[in-house]
């Protein structure tokens, strides 16, 4: 079996022909810039890690979950936001009662009081609840709905 050694119409044998069809598919601006050094691609890195770490999550930190955290505060409870607990990442941890509260939108999650044909993510947090229950942690569901009017006191 022979293998061919041209990738379209370059010949891996004549790199310079493969620099030059390059070199004429590049814009200018890209032709005058100083080749990227290895110090210019950790900066590159480090920076690409910084915006992932400092990333705005969708899925975290939504409406009910920060209505709920301005509650603890000004409640004085202490708490720890989004804590990782075995597999599971939690919405609040309270060390001091050793409860995991759990902020569950009503759409999201099938609330059955705002949503009687929902419950369809019901099951997840009662398999969450027993998994923490082994672990050794007490943990609540509090429901959108709940946060309207809720006041919190110590």
């Amino acid at each position: 079996m022979k293998v061919s050694a041209k990738v379209g119409a370059i010949d891996r044998k004549s790199p310079s022909l493969a620099t030059d069809t390059a070199c004429q598919n590049m814009s200018d601006a890209a032709k005058n810039r100083p080749p990227i050094t290895e110090v210019t691609r950790q900066k590159q890195s480090e920076a690409a890690v910084a915006r992932l770490a400092n990333r705005v999550d969708p899925y975290r930190d939504t409406k009910p979950e920060r209505s709920f955290e301005a509650q603890l505060q000004v409640a004085g409870y202490k708490y720890e936001k989004q804590k990782r607990i075995g597999s599971m990442l939690v919405d609040f941890y309270l060390p001091q009662q050793n409860l995991v509260v759990e902020i569950d939108g009503c759409w999201w999650h099938g609330c059955l009081d705002c949503h009687p044909d929902g419950g369809a993510n019901l099951d997840r947090f009662e398999s969450r609840k027993s998994r923490l229950k082994v672990l050794g942690y007490s943990a609540i569901r509090i429901w959108e709905h709940e946060l309207i009017g809720m006041e919190l006191k110590k």
